[in-house]
C-alpha cells in the first residue's frame, strides 16, 4: 500500500509540473522566445490581397509630442500602423489607419473607408493641436510599400511584450522618458525602419480571453494550497455495574368438596296360571308388576386461593471516561502556482480596462540592412516600453536574416499584417 501511494503521488507531481509549465507558457508568453526557430507560414490570399494605398490613410507628422489616437480607431474597427523611418540624417513619422474590413472596390466599402478617414483625421486634428499633418498620396504609400516595407535583402527583428509606465505617479512632461523622441535620439546616425502594427480586438474576443483566464485560474487554484492534519488521542474508560434482585412469593390454597346422595326403591309383583288339557288344549296366564324408585343428590364445592409475590431489583452503574489528545495542522503553499494566479489576476484587470478603452493586438517590427542594426533598434525599443507592470508577460526579441525567411516576412509587413 505504501508503494502504491508513493507511485500515485509521483504521477500527480509529474502531471502538476507539466501543467504548470504549460500554464506558464500561456500566461507569460514564454513560447515567443523560440519564435524564430519555427517555420514561417506563407501568407494567404486574404493577407496579401489588401492594397494599403487604397484601404489605408497615412499622415506624415511633424510634432513635438506624439499622442496615439486609439479610442477612435478602436470604435471604427480599424488597424493602426505607425512607421518611423530613418535614413541616418532625418526622421519621418507616418501614422495611419487601415480599414481591413472594407478592402473591396465596391461603393459600400469605398464610402466606409471615407467615413473612417474622416473620423480618424478629426481625432488627429482635435488631439494633436499645433501638429502639422500631411496626407500621403496613394502613389507615395505604394512606393513606401514596395521600396521599404517589402524588405528585400533586409533583416527583420520583432519585439513583443507589455507596454507599461515606469513611474505612474510622475505625470510631468520633464519626468516622462518613454517617448518616441527618446528612442530616436538614442539611434542617431543609423538607418532603420520601425513598423508598429495594432489590430483591434473586439469585445466578444476579449470576453473569450477573459473566460480562458478565469477557467485557468479556477483549475490552478486547486493546487495553490494544501493542508495536512495529524491527530493523536488517548482515551481511558472505566465502567462498573452492580445489580441486586430480591424475589419473594407466598401461595396459599384451600379446597373443600362436599357431596350427599340419597336413593329409595320399591318393587311389587305377582303371577297366576291355569291350564286344562283334553283333546282340545287351552292355557290361560296372568302377570302383573309395579316398580317405584326415588333418588336425591346434592353437592357443594368451595375453593379459596391467595397469592402474594414481591420483586425488587436494584442496579448501580458507575462509568468514568478520560480523553487526552493533540492535533497538528500543516499548511503548504505552492509559490509557483501562487505567482501564476497573481499574473492571471493582473491580466484580468488589464482586460477590464481594455473593455473600457479598447484593445489591440500589437507588435513592432524593425527593418534594417544588417542584423546588428536590427537587433540594436529592437533592443532600444524594448527597453523604452518596459515599465512596472511589464512583468505580467515576458518580452521577446526575435530576428530573421536568412533570405528564405525575410522574403516571406516582407510579404506580411508590406500588407501591414502580423506574420504567422
Amino acid at each position: 500500500m505504501a508503494n502504491e501511494l508513493e507511485v500515485t503521488q509521483t504521477k500527480l507531481n509529474n502531471a502538476l509540473n507539466g501543467s504548470l509549465n504549460n500554464a506558464s507558457a500561456t500566461i507569460t508568453k514564454d513560447c515567443l522566445d523560440k519564435l524564430e526557430t519555427f517555420e514561417i507560414l506563407n501568407p494567404s490570399a486574404e493577407d496579401t490581397d489588401i492594397d494599403i494605398a487604397q484601404c489605408g490613410k497615412f499622415y506624415k507628422l511633424s510634432i513635438n509630442k506624439l499622442t496615439t489616437i486609439v479610442n477612435v480607431a478602436s470604435s471604427i474597427n480599424c488597424s493602426i500602423a505607425t512607421v518611423i523611418r530613418s535614413d541616418g540624417q532625418k526622421i519621418e513619422y507616418l501614422f495611419g489607419i487601415l480599414s481591413k474590413n472594407a478592402r473591396d472596390k465596391n461603393e459600400v466599402d469605398a464610402k466606409r473607408r471615407q467615413a473612417d478617414d474622416k473620423a480618424f483625421r478629426g481625432a488627429l486634428v482635435g488631439n494633436l493641436v499645433g501638429s502639422e499633418l500631411k496626407e500621403l498620396k496613394e502613389e507615395d504609400v505604394r512606393n513606401l510599400r514596395d521600396r521599404i516595407l517589402s524588405g528585400k535583402e533586409k533583416c527583420y527583428s520583432s519585439v513583443s511584450g507589455i507596454v507599461a509606465l515606469r513611474d505612474e505617479d510622475d505625470k510631468s512632461i520633464e519626468g516622462y522618458v518613454q517617448g518616441i523622441e527618446n528612442l530616436v535620439d538614442s539611434l542617431k546616425g543609423q538607418k532603420y525602419t520601425i513598423v508598429m502594427l495594432a489590430d483591434p480586438v473586439s469585445t466578444s474576443e476579449i470576453q473569450v480571453i477573459k473566460q480562458g483566464y478565469e477557467l485557468l485560474h479556477t483549475q490552478l487554484s486547486t493546487f495553490a494550497r494544501s493542508s495536512v492534519t495529524i491527530n493523536e488521542s488517548d482515551t481511558l474508560s472505566l465502567s462498573k455495574a452492580r445489580t441486586d434482585g430480591i424475589s419473594e412469593g407466598i401461595s396459599k390454597g384451600i379446597a373443600l368438596t362436599q357431596s350427599k346422595t340419597k336413593s329409595k326403591g320399591k318393587y311389587f309383583g305377582g303371577s297366576a296360571s291355569v291350564g286344562v288339557s283334553f283333546v282340545v288344549s287351552a292355557n290361560v296366564g296372568f302377570n302383573a308388576g309395579v316398580n317405584s324408585s326415588t333418588s336425591d343428590t346434592s353437592g357443594q364445592t368451595d375453593t379459596t386461593t391467595e397469592i402474594n409475590q414481591r420483586n425488587k431489583a436494584v442496579t448501580d452503574t458507575t462509568s468514568s471516561s478520560k480523553t487526552a489528545g493533540k492535533s497538528l495542522q500543516l499548511t503548504y503553499e505552492n509559490r509557483s502556482v501562487k505567482a501564476l494566479l497573481d499574473k492571471i489576476d493582473k491580466h484580468l484587470e488589464r482586460l477590464d480596462e481594455c473593455e473600457s478603452f479598447g484593445a489591440f493586438d500589437c507588435a513592432a517590427y524593425v527593418i534594417a540592412d544588417d542584423r546588428e542594426t536590427a537587433l540594436t533598434v529592437a533592443s532600444n525599443y524594448n527597453a523604452l516600453m518596459r515599465g512596472k507592470n511589464s512583468s505580467v508577460q515576458s518580452s521577446h526579441i526575435n530576428s530573421w536574416f536568412k533570405p528564405e525567411h525575410t522574403q516571406i516576412l516582407g510579404k506580411y509587413i508590406s500588407s501591414l499584417v502580423h506574420p504567422r
